[in-house]
């Protein structure tokens, strides 16, 4: 099976970048003839949502666990490099933003919810994932690792 999580828990909410994100994430779904919005359904109610506040402009992989062959494969993969993509190019653009007291706070405040989120929101996770792989669930790939990252 497939299952994952593709989606922004921002601090200073600008609407414009995540429509960007949104809409670069809907033409993936788009090509291959799927509704996103079956993709979306988790990640726009309950903890996703409420107590994480996240902004639901990517997909869950949860809701139906994808089976394992090429087409998810590919979905899953152009899935990730869009999104990641498409939050780079945010990124680059915003990077040289000024930005004062209240966006600092928005940020730690997004990043307290983010830590109370996985040591204590995410149960199907400590039941069915050895402490060891859920704890690094964030953590950036190692460019010397074998892990594959979709290019």
């Amino acid at each position: 099976m497939v299952g994952g999580i593709m989606d922004i828990t921002p601090g200073a909410i600008i609407e414009e970048d995540l429509g960007f994100v949104k809409a670069e994430m809907d033409k993936v779904f788009e090509k291959r003839g799927l509704d996103v919005t079956e993709f979306r359904q988790s990640l726009e109610h309950g903890n996703h949502k409420e107590k994480l506040k996240a902004a639901c402009v990517g997909a869950s992989f949860f809701k139906n666990f994808l089976e394992i062959n090429e087409n998810n494969f590919d979905l899953v993969c152009e899935a990730v490099d869009t999104f990641f993509h498409s939050y780079i190019k945010v990124l680059e653009k915003r990077k040289d933003q000024d930005f004062g007291k209240a966006e600092i706070d928005a940020m730690f405040d997004m990043r307290r919810r983010w830590l109370r989120n996985n040591f204590s929101g995410i149960p199907f996770l400590h039941r069915s994932h050895p402490y060891e792989v859920w704890s690094m669930q964030d953590l950036p790939p190692k460019s010397d690792s074998n892990i594959y990252i979709a290019q």
